[in-house]
């Protein structure tokens, strides 16, 4: 009985040997946040109490909705600049609701938490690589090595506000109360595909 009822919240499972198979999907309202660059989940009304490092409020969202996949397989390269395909183990923080590198989530900073990002259950994906783009696709989003967030840099190596990026004595960091940019992590090309 057991079996059966972790199979049933899955939402599906192999019929024979009772082994839970996670079903993949596209989840909607993900959005840019206009003041420190990630990218977050605005879901159940979270742009109004995810905590955003700039001024140390919350999330502005813009005005294009973003979509995830959800438990599709890793493929491709995302180290090789000439493979495209979907990069999986990407976390939502239950915290601040941005999406973040799950592996990392030991060396992450969430403005949330205070700390580390509290990772959620769920394994998003995301396309990566030239070839992955199309008329509903935005590229030049970044992995930030600092916080661990996807953030739009647009190739800028200092978009955003980090909160893994603190220095009191920043000039530059204005509304950031002293957190300066996020820090590109890669030279991976991460594509966003838009709903709106």
């Amino acid at each position: 009985m057991v079996g059966a009822g972790a199979v049933a919240l899955m939402g599906t499972s192999t019929a024979l040997t009772g082994v839970a198979k996670a079903t993949t999907s596209i989840q909607i309202d993900w959005c840019w946040c206009t003041l420190c660059s990630c990218l977050f989940w605005a879901g159940n009304n979270r742009e109004s109490t995810a905590p955003c490092p700039w001024a140390l409020g919350y999330h502005n969202a813009g005005e294009t909705l973003y979509q995830m996949p959800i438990n599709y397989p890793g493929s491709g390269s995302p180290s090789d600049p000439s493979s495209f395909g979907i990069q999986a183990e990407w976390s939502w923080c239950s915290a601040c609701s941005a999406l973040f590198w799950g592996p990392g989530v030991n060396n992450s900073h969430c403005a949330g938490t205070g700390t580390t990002h509290n990772r959620g259950g769920t394994n998003y994906g995301m396309y990566f690589g030239t070839a992955s783009t199309g008329t509903d696709a935005q590229g030049g989003w970044d992995w930030c090595s600092l916080c661990q967030e996807l953030f739009w840099g647009n190739g800028d190596n200092a978009a955003g506000c980090c909160y893994g990026n603190y220095d009191p004595s920043n000039p530059n960091a204005g509304e950031g109360i002293g957190y300066g940019p996020h820090l590109p992590g890669s030279s991976t090309d991460y594509v966003m595909h838009y709903t709106s």
